[in-house]
């Protein structure tokens, strides 16, 4: 009995001290500002780190936040772009994204394989004793590359035996935070059907006020709801040195004083990073750019983020009796906003919606769904939907031979969480472009995005879509554009594909391959000037390919002189 007492009591104390979070070295010399956090609201995924604003510029020092290993190097067009990891002892990995370039040790083994292996882009694992870091020691500089909208350096820690990313808020970074969480819109929506195959039929915005330091409704003492209900909020994160808005760390819904619905960022993982769709109201963001969190669980709603107690966070009012509400919001220091109101239940409601009417003309979330006829077989797996959804079909006239039928399909404003299967008819399609045969989606606005698609018998092309909207068929046979930009320290060129785009980039210098760059939200291909791969004060000969997506090629040849 003593011994088990014992060891009940070390097994709590090593809880509670894994519990702390360590204390790591500022990665920047400079005061860190966000101008992002964890878990903010993005595109189809939450943020994985810290975005730290770098004045503007590009070149700042990038430093170890602890004694480390490299474990992995990575150099993507997009993305993080160039990026560099980092693990810890104590089973951390720290993630640093962005960056303009290595320090000489790491951009020398970075270099090495690129010429060796004849690439740009790599995804490298050196061995744990192979390139050591010390805390404090610069690891890199700071950039632009990848996705990134703007000079920053994107940082993030994650726990190193499962690569779940972690919020970096809680490693006692000093980034000033006085400034609590802002509501603007609460959202009431109306739900029909049981338990699984709740669907929400209707939304209401409530514009809120603050007063003294929460917020109310304005001239309501009570509002009344007749139908069974769940919420949402408009809410951002604000923190000093910044006006950018940012995610929120918590997020409560409470009903008489009994907690209902929780929602907190302290880890995720990346495999269910996409569930944001069903988290946030999907159809909000597409119509109207707005950010909604959900303080209810859709049916395929699988975030650890999120906890609830019962019918995922459904309320059900009972007629003539009165609740009151509460939603609070904190920050990882410590700020609080609450939102409190009264509510009333209605007699029953009469416009709801009863499942066996809709039955027919739904689409199950949870089982494999299709549509086929001669010309479209579309292939909806189960768990892809959120909640059960009407998906129309409605093919239309193209204006071109070519573009023969235009096929709407689905609203965009129901999101997509596996993708599906798209299979569309190409027999119109002359046989000698079908190798250039591509599946294409054309938004609101007219312009065309590139899904792709592999040819089958030579009368379907197949690809996966991730969103719903209008799709047609379309051939690329235009190779890519490729124009000199002047410059005294590179060879630099502006390549353009008009609706693939850009796959393959390869540059020879006097027949040797050398390492160009690529930019794509820049267009920009570059070589820099390397007295280490070609001879100074010479005349040179430049060939440069430059490929789309569907084997379209273009060659630029020039003689220089450097």
């Amino acid at each position: 009995m003593l011994r088990t007492s014992l060891l009940l009591i070390i097994a709590l104390i090593f809880i509670n001290s894994s519990a702390q979070y360590t204390e790591f070295q500022s990665p920047l010399d400079i005061p860190l500002t966000l101008s992002g956090n964890f878990a903010e609201l993005r595109t189809d995924h939450f943020h994985s780190g810290l975005d730290f604003k770098t004045m503007g510029v590009t070149g700042l020092k990038v430093r170890s936040i602890e004694d480390a290993y490299v474990s992995r190097i990575k150099i993507q067009t997009n993305g993080y772009g160039k990026s560099i990891y980092l693990n810890h002892p104590g089973g951390y990995t720290s993630v640093y994204g962005h960056l303009s370039d290595y320090n000489d040790i790491i951009s020398e083994y970075v270099k090495n394989y690129q010429y060796n292996n004849e690439t740009h882009t790599l995804d490298l694992y050196p061995g744990k004793n192979e390139i050591l870091i010390k805390k404090g020691e610069v690891i890199a500089y700071s950039g632009n590359t990848g996705s990134s909208s703007g000079p920053h350096l994107h940082f993030e820690i994650r726990n190193t035996a499962n690569q779940h990313p972690l919020n970096g808020l809680n490693y006692k970074f000093n980034v000033a935070d006085t400034i609590k969480p802002k509501f603007y819109n609460l959202y009431v929506y109306s739900v029909s059907g049981d338990l699984n195959r709740q669907r929400i039929i209707s939304r209401k915005q409530i514009n809120l006020i603050k007063k003294d330091e929460t917020y109310i409704i304005p001239n309501k003492k009570e509002i009344e709801i007749s139908s069974n209900t769940g919420f949402g909020l408009e809410v951002f994160d604000f923190l000093d040195r910044a006006n950018n808005r940012c995610g929120i760390y918590t997020l409560e819904l409470f009903v008489n004083g009994q907690a209902l619905y929780s929602f907190k960022t302290d880890e995720f993982s990346f495999s269910e990073s996409k569930y944001i769709n069903s988290h946030i109201d999907y159809e909000l963001k597409i119509d109207e750019n707005r950010q909604v969190h959900r303080l209810f669980k859709l049916p395929n709603n699988r975030l650890s983020m999120v906890k609830h107690i019962e019918e995922l966070g459904i309320l059900k009012f009972e007629s003539a009796k009165k609740y009151f509400i509460e939603i609070r919001s904190t920050d990882v220091a410590g700020n609080e906003t609450t939102l409190s109101f009264n509510i009333k239940g209605g007699p029953p409601s009469t416009t709801i919606m009863k499942e066996e009417e809709a039955a027919k003309s739904l689409m199950s979330w949870n089982k494999n769904n299709e549509i086929t006829n001669h010309l479209l077989k579309l292939s909806i797996p189960a768990g892809s939907l959120y909640q059960d959804a009407e998906i129309n079909y409605l093919r239309i006239s193209g204006n071109t031979k070519l573009c023969k039928w235009i096929h709407k399909v689905g609203d965009p404003s129901i999101a997509l969480h596996l993708g599906a299967t798209l299979k569309l008819n190409i027999s119109h399609i002359d046989s000698s472009f079908l190798s250039k045969a591509c599946i294409v989606n054309l938004d609101k606005e007219g312009s065309w995005d590139y899904i792709g698609g592999i040819v089958e018998d030579d009368k379907w092309i197949e690809a996966k879509i991730n969103k719903f909207g209008s799709f047609v068929v379309d051939v690329d046979t235009i190779s890519p554009s490729i124009e000199s930009v002047k410059s005294d320290i590179s060879l630099k060129f502006i390549v353009k594909d008009n609706l693939s785009g850009i796959d393959i980039y390869k540059g020879f210098i006097d027949n040797k391959w050398v390492l160009f760059d690529y930019d794509p939200k820049n267009d920009f291909l570059q070589y820099v000037f390397d007295a280490d791969k070609i001879k100074r004060n010479s005349n040179h000969e430049l060939e440069l390919y430059v490929t789309d997506k569907k084997g379209n090629t273009s060659l630029y040849q020039n003689s220089f002189y450097w």
